[in-house]
């Protein structure tokens, strides 16, 4: 199974369900979560790609966002 990351802020930390709609249309064996892209919880090592959606706080967080 291939894990995709949407990455998005706490400020914005949904997706549309088209978002994930689509990557089960393009193939139903994908698994598409959306994550906060500082959150510590996030196992990141378990996921295959992360896309950069809406993470319009990096600024904030120079450091973490750099790691």
């Amino acid at each position: 199974m291939i894990k995709i990351g949407l990455l998005t802020c706490q400020n914005w930390p949904g997706a549309y369900q088209s978002e994930v709609e689509l990557a089960a249309e393009i193939d139903p064996s994908l698994e598409v979560d959306v994550l906060v892209w500082n959150d510590p919880s996030v196992n990141w090592a378990s996921y295959n790609y992360l896309i950069f959606r809406t993470i319009w706080d990096y600024f904030e967080y120079p450091d973490a966002f750099e790691a």
